[in-house]
């Protein structure tokens, strides 16, 4: 199996078989916008 070696890959990926909870923060211009509430970080 084949490992993801880059950004464009890796964003990829998360598109077409990731789901929401492979998403642990937003980022929108450099801020934070949105955080997962089950993140023990926040």
């Amino acid at each position: 199996m084949e490992t993801v070696t880059t950004l464009p890959e890796e964003l990829f990926l998360l598109q077409t078989m990731g789901d929401d909870r492979a998403v642990a923060e937003t980022y929108v211009a450099g801020q934070a916008m949105k955080q997962r509430l089950d993140d023990p970080s926040g």
